[in-house]
């Protein structure tokens, strides 16, 4: 499809929003293509009864290519945006992420505490801390905001943030 592009025998760029169904799931899958770039994300929300309790949970994977995939979680979706347990804002706050952060830039890190994560992302509104999941994934499963950043996660945001300027050619 990229190839398609480039050449001029497609539409600049192309999106489709289709279902994926893998034994008892049901996935809503979105692809993004264009010239240069291709986005991937695959949504799933599913329900479960424990003690006669109802739960809800709302898991996002975005695919990066050659890169390892990012899980999401509930934790996560509550925390970024507002705090909330409730479902719908979870959602709203998920769609708005994809939005403003297609492709965010969660990379390996040198720990510097023993219980730092493996992996974290500076965004402008806070830090994204995960953890490997397996062979597969990496499990994005904490967003903290500025209020919440401890001194040494400060330091890993400042450093992250140079980074991330530093590789888009930001002038600060």
């Amino acid at each position: 499809m990229t190839l398609a592009i480039a050449k001029g025998n497609a539409p600049p760029t192309v999106a489709q929003d289709y279902p994926l169904r893998e034994k008892r799931t049901e996935w809503r899958c979105r692809l993004r293509v264009s010239a240069t770039t291709m986005e991937a994300h695959a949504l799933f929300w599913w329900i479960h009864r424990f003690k006669g309790k109802r739960y809800e949970a709302l898991d996002a994977i975005l695919l990066r290519g050659d890169h390892r995939p990012l899980h999401f979680d509930s934790h996560f979706w509550s925390r970024w945006g507002l705090r909330t347990e409730l479902m719908g804002v979870k959602l709203t706050n998920m769609m708005g992420f994809f939005k403003q952060y297609p492709q965010p830039p969660v990379g390996g890190v040198r720990k510097f505490y023993p219980a730092q994560p493996d992996y974290a992302a500076a965004l402008a509104e806070g830090l994204i801390l995960g953890r490997q999941n397996g062979q597969r994934l990496i499990s994005c499963d904490t967003f903290k905001n500025h209020s919440m950043l401890s001194d040494g996660e400060r330091k890993l945001w400042e450093m992250l943030m140079q980074k991330e300027t530093a590789r888009q050619g930001i002038v600060p």
